[in-house]
């Protein structure tokens, strides 16, 4: 699970900022409440800038 956490984390950091909002929108209701999810758990173990991307996905 914890690796599922850092691998999924991985791949939202390496999105670019204008890519977001069009991942986000692709996004069933499921799918936007399993990215919460993974986005709360990358706020409890914040890495190099990790917080502002997820900020970013936050917002979206």
């Amino acid at each position: 699970q914890d690796r599922a956490e850092s691998i999924v984390l991985k791949v939202l950091i390496s999105f670019k900022a204008n890519d977001i909002e069009k991942a986000v929108q692709s996004l069933d209701k499921n799918g936007v409440d399993l990215l919460m999810k993974y986005i709360y758990k990358g706020f409890e173990s914040p890495s190099d800038n990790s917080s502002a991307v997820l900020l970013q996905w936050h917002e979206k």
